[in-house]
């Protein structure tokens, strides 16, 4: 029996808590990490192995709360963690035969035979012997984190567990039995309940096996959420999404059709937009005698309205097709201004045109080529501008798509050595790098450029599914946000941390902007296939329970039950019921957000139809640990029987990140 290493098993992950969601049909979700990928993470949020969360975090961490983090669970806290994806298993649960023992717990378990953050592997899960803190752990290692229904588990861990044996000893089992904490030796069997599935994985030799599905239920991105929280915000606009001024944002206007198209849903919504954007003259094109320097922008809404089901070549009169082809040059690029004349702007006349029947010429498609950087260490990249000191990911992306909807093959060496920079971008969170900071556009393109490669597009979606709005957060933060803004994508994780804890504020627009383009990496059709045709009309329900009871429906037109009473019906305007009140109808559905109007910061470069997004930096999310037992130097206290070893505070300790988002 290792009793002082057991001890470190609380310390490291006592007393956090939640509701548990069985899921009787998929009880294992999601795949482990591949031989020298990285570290695999797993959630076990039953008592029973029939809520299983499966991830892979790439690359090293210097903990394994780290390796936790990056791949997209989240804790309440960076110090004691009693929640995890919003699940909280001390609030299940009511006294038991310890004193001062709460009944739910989280446990740890690890991959190695002795229970350290790393070492020799083991054939079993065996019980975490220091902490969530402890690293540096290392690509091939596992861990396990279970929900425990009963002190009992934890505290036969920490004092009467065998490691040699896998096994509790005989001495302790009498123990409880002698207290009357357990009247048989098969009470202790739950505390060992592994998913089948879990115990015969053979990770910890090499060899997982569980299914690939991604998770669905903790930290999976929901692109019908996204595009349903897309499809209020145009809806609340007249259709269009505006810009920290109130005008028109026209470019991600056309980014929001084609994210909705992308996510197979809100046809009636996209219909309503094209109908504004075809409408729309001048406003974003410009007129026919700007051809030259809005070559750009002519290219992007004849995209927009193709994926719309439109023709563009009947623009009010206008043949933005016949535009477009007259802004070619000789040498393959596109318009007058050399600032203008980067990979990412010719991806999208080039994609604009593949979908005519004259296709991709030729000459722009060979001008697209000699744009790639081809020596050093972002040899295959394509840069803004053109360059290997520029390499960028959203350009890299947007050209192998580009590329191959021009008909270039897919194992062509230019369209492979792309794609395998590309995924040198992916950082240990499973986010893209842009400018040396992850970001949810940059992951969304490339994982839409990468979606048949499953290691890749596995982490970054789980990246974007970590700083997505769900009814967690809703629940959490009330005060500041609610069922409507469930499903939109923040930009970076700080800006996340400033949505969560302040309210969308001046995160809006870089909100909007983010969501658009996170959207495409979520499983939908390439950029050259995206089609409005066969969608469904209308978007997914969110359905949120609020604090104090009460459900809380949107979009669509739902019932909110808030606190107090009254009913609330948005968006689309309609009828609130405020406590002790009248009704107000909303003209057209019309939302204010908390925090005031949304600005960003104009940023340099050439000039990018929709604009590129700034966030301001965040500031970091801090949520007050629950009451647990804990001493005032965060470490161990004494439990009540006089055992100083019972009752040490599970600490999940990991440092928060804050990344300053950047503008092109």
């Amino acid at each position: 029996m290792a009793v002082a290493a057991a001890a470190a098993f609380c310390l490291a992950i006592c007393g956090l808590s939640i509701p548990s969601v069985a899921h009787a049909d998929d009880p294992v979700r999601g795949a482990p990490c591949q031989p020298g990928q990285g570290v695999t993470v797993i959630v076990d949020f039953s008592l029973d192995g029939t809520d299983v969360d499966v991830r892979c975090a790439p690359g090293t961490y210097p903990s394994i709360a780290a390796a936790f983090q990056a791949a997209g669970f989240t804790f309440d806290s960076t110090s004691f963690v009693h929640v995890i994806n919003g699940v909280d298993p001390e609030a299940m649960y009511g006294d038991g035969p310890w004193a001062d023992g709460p009944e739910g717990n989280w446990g740890v378990f690890t991959s190695t035979v002795d229970g350290l953050a790393s070492g020799d592997p083991s054939s079993q899960w065996q019980p975490e012997a220091v902490g969530v803190a402890d690293g540096p752990v290392s690509v091939g290692q596992a861990y396990l984190i279970r929900a425990f229904a009963t002190w009992t588990c934890t505290m036969s861990f920490m004092s009467g567990y065998d490691y040699t044996t896998a096994t509790f000893d005989e001495d302790w089992i009498e123990y409880l039995i002698g207290w009357e904490i357990i009247d048989d030796p098969s009470e202790l069997d739950v505390c060992l309940a592994f998913n089948p599935a879990l115990s015969s994985l053979g990770l910890m030799g090499g060899g997982a096996v569980v299914p690939s599905e991604p998770s669905s239920t903790h930290g999976n991105a929901d692109a019908g959420l996204a595009a349903a929280w897309l499809a209020s915000q145009l809806g609340a606009n007249g259709d269009v999404l505006k810009n920290d001024d109130s005008t028109t944002n026209w470019g991600t206007t056309i980014d929001a059709v084609i994210a909705l198209a992308s996510a197979g849903v809100g046809g009636d919504q996209i219909s309503a937009t094209a109908a504004v954007l075809n409408a729309s003259g001048s406003a974003y094109v410009g007129t026919p005698d700007q051809v030259k320097s809005n070559w750009q922008y002519i290219a992007k809404m004849a995209l927009g309205l193709e994926v719309a089901g439109l023709d563009p070549t009947n623009f009010g009169g206008r043949d933005l097709i016949a535009d477009l082809m007259s802004a070619l040059n000789s040498d393959g690029s596109f318009g007058s201004a050399f600032g203008n004349k980067v990979a990412f702007l010719q991806a999208l006349a080039m994609l604009a045109l593949a979908r005519t029947d004259g296709g991709v010429p030729p000459q722009a498609t060979a001008w697209m080529l000699k744009q790639q950087c081809t020596t050093g260490t972002n040899s295959g990249s394509f840069g803004w501008p053109s360059g290997c000191s520029t390499a960028d990911a959203d350009s890299t992306s947007l050209a192998i798509q580009a590329l191959v909807a021009a008909g270039v093959p897919s194992d062509n060496p230019a369209v492979v050595a792309a794609e395998q920079w590309l995924k040198t971008q992916q950082d240990s969170t499973g986010g893209i790098l842009s400018y040396g900071t992850p970001n949810t556009n940059s992951t969304g393109l490339a994982a839409q450029a990468l979606a048949d490669d499953a290691s890749f597009t596995g982490p970054a979606r789980q990246f974007i599914a970590g700083v997505q709005i769900t009814c967690d957060q809703v629940e959490e933060h009330p005060s500041v946000l609610s069922a409507s803004d469930v499903g939109a994508i923040a930009y970076t994780q700080d800006s996340f941390s400033t949505i969560t804890a302040l309210g969308f504020g001046d995160q809006l627009t870089s909100t909007q902007m983010a969501t658009v383009q996170a959207v495409l990496g979520l499983g939908g059709p390439d950029y050259g296939t995206i089609s409005a045709a066969g969608v469904e009309k209308d978007v997914p329900v969110v359905s949120c329970t609020t604090p104090g009871g009460g459900e809380t429906t949107t979009p669509g037109g739902g019932e909110t039950t808030t606190p107090g009473g009254g009913e609330t019906t948005t968006p689309g305007g309609g009828e609130t019921t405020t406590p002790g009140g009248g009704e107000t109808t909303t003209p057209g559905g019309e939302t204010s957000t908390p925090g005031g109007e949304t600005s960003t910061t104009p940023g340099g470069g050439a000039t990018v139809p929709g604009g590129n997004e700034t966030t301001a930096p965040g500031a970091a999310q801090s949520t007050a640990p629950a009451t647990l037992i804990k001493s005032d130097t965060g470490g161990t206290t004494t439990h009540s029987t006089g055992w100083f070893w019972m009752a040490p505070v599970l600490m999940i300790l990991g440092a928060a990140v804050l990344r300053k988002s950047v503008t092109r």
